[in-house]
């Protein structure tokens, strides 16, 4: 009976996991999929990595964008070029005892350290910029990137129980809720919500 009801419990997870959860960014992209048309604007006010975008939307001539989180890559990697450090020498000889503090402190009068490099502003990457300044985004970098657009359609999908003035701004621009989807239960992050919007406008 133990093992008939840990198999039921098991199916029903599984069952749930593969058919509802997180459901909603699959299903807005599939019927976007069946809506886009030459020349339309799709933009994705989601967490990274939130849908699952060109394996879903094959359409030429149409713009997908979506908040980037790649990482900074202008502050370089580490040179490694000069591979380990030589380790065939042995340890170092520590029968010369310790160091010699007669000759006074270290000379200070040089001053500290330029540390102005790890003073510098963190980076942060779109979607952070995004959520923290979520209409100031939109206005000052989206809109500006796009430019005016002169015909066909632009959709927006964007988690509805979320950054309530982004949804403002959308409305009072013209956009109207095309769908409302349901995304899960189970929330894993704080910018994930219960449901999904997608908005439409015609230009």
């Amino acid at each position: 009976a133990l093992l008939m009801a840990h198999s039921l419990l098991n199916a029903i997870a599984a069952f749930y996991i593969g058919f509802f959860h997180q459901r909603g960014t699959i299903s807005v992209v599939h019927d976007l999929s069946q809506t886009v048309t030459p020349g339309d604007h799709v933009v994705f006010l989601t967490p990274c990595h939130a849908t699952p975008l060109h394996s879903h939307v094959h359409a030429d001539n149409v713009t997908l964008r979506f908040l980037d989180c790649s990482p900074d890559l202008s502050r370089g990697s580490p040179d490694l070029s000069r591979g380990s450090p030589d380790l065939s020498r042995g340890s170092p000889d520590l029968r010369r005892g310790s160091p010699d503090l007669s000759r006074g402190s270290p000379d200070l009068s040089r001053g500290s350290p330029d540390l102005s490099r790890e003073s510098a502003v963190p980076y942060e990457h779109e979607e952070g910029r995004f959520y923290r300044a979520p209409v100031a985004w939109w206005e000052d970098v989206y809109i500006a990137e796009r430019g005016v657009k002169q015909s066909g359609s632009e959709f927006v999908v964007v988690f509805e129980e979320s950054l309530p003035e982004i949804h403002e701004t959308l409305r009072g621009s013209g956009y109207s809720v095309e769908k409302k989807y349901f995304f899960a239960h189970f929330l894993v992050d704080e910018k994930l919500t219960p449901h999904l919007l997608l908005y439409k406008k015609t230009f």
